[in-house]
């Protein structure tokens, strides 16, 4: 896998996988990986995106290509449960694979993906029984792969996901209510969006949903994007808090030699590595097995 730099550090997908070039071209000017659903229009916006932007950028499928990609894409994103594509029709690119379970995983590393892209269940659309940071623990234990999280990630949740050994996160329904995203979606869709509290959203039949938009799949993250809208207004402030986050938080928990390994309140412990504690968590640590 080809990476490049702290690019890949956020990923941003359009919500409801809408496809959307001034999205994608928005990302990217602001640091981060912009990917273009591709929708039955894919040529006419792949070029709008190449009008735009001069370096590369990444892709959603869908189902079967329609279109010969150009050059700039370098990143494809696939869901193998959804739609398996021709593996040579995708040449050299860096393949990234959604999953949202290890057998999921364990398929996707089998097809030759570069990276695992772990969907927590709090996501919207399909989804598992793993909450994201425990599916990123288990599949950090699988492969060495880089492995993004996606699932109510925010500028604090991002940080701990790269401290925890994420490559990146994703970004999707925090973004409904950002300028280039609104301007695409219904009014009635924007309403209900900017009510949501992080409680309203219910799993059908595998999918995450919204619970009244029951056809809507969006997740738990939804209920920032209305905070988003009015602290950040655009795709580019919304990357920019979470790189902020990003850096900060781990910088201040470098400085910071009580949470280090091995730090003071370790020695009250023998064999405690770090001074953290974890308590009950629902379909978690409330387990026997954990």
């Amino acid at each position: 896998m080809n990476m490049l730099s702290d690019r890949e550090r956020v990923l941003c997908l359009s919500p409801f996988s809408a496809p959307n070039p001034a999205l994608v071209v928005a990302a990217e000017r602001a640091g981060a990986l912009g990917v273009l659903d591709l929708g039955p229009n894919a040529a006419s916006d792949l070029d709008r995106v190449i009008a735009r932007h001069t370096r590369a950028f990444g892709v959603r499928l869908h189902g079967p290509l329609t279109v010969a990609l150009p050059e700039a894409v370098d990143t494809v994103l696939i869901d193998l449960v959804r739609h398996v594509p021709n593996r040579a029709e995708l040449g050299e690119r860096n393949v990234l694979a959604v999953i949202t379970s290890v057998a999921e995983a364990v398929a996707a590393i089998e097809f030759g993906a570069a990276g695992l892209i772990a969907k927590g269940a709090e996501a919207g659309g399909r989804v598992g029984g793993s909450p994201a940071f425990v599916l990123l623990q288990q599949v950090l234990a699988l492969t060495d792969l880089p492995v993004w999280v996606a699932g109510s990630i925010g500028p604090d949740t991002a940080a701990a996901a790269i401290a925890g050994g994420a490559r990146g996160v994703v970004l999707e329904g925090q973004l409904t209510l950002v300028a280039e995203a609104r301007k695409h979606i219904s009014g009635e869709i924007v309403n209900a969006v900017r009510m949501m509290d992080g409680a309203d959203t219910v799993v059908n039949d595998g999918l995450r949903v919204h619970v009244r938009q029951n056809t809507l799949e969006i997740g738990q993250e939804g209920a920032f994007a209305e905070f988003n809208r009015v602290s950040f207004g655009t795709v580019g402030g919304v990357v920019g808090a979470i790189q902020r986050g990003i850096r900060d938080n781990l910088a201040q928990a470098a400085d910071h030699r009580s949470i280090r390994a091995g730090g003071p309140f370790c020695d009250r412990v023998p064999g405690l590595r770090y001074p953290i504690a974890q308590g009950p968590m629902t379909r978690v640590s409330d387990q026997p097995a954990f």
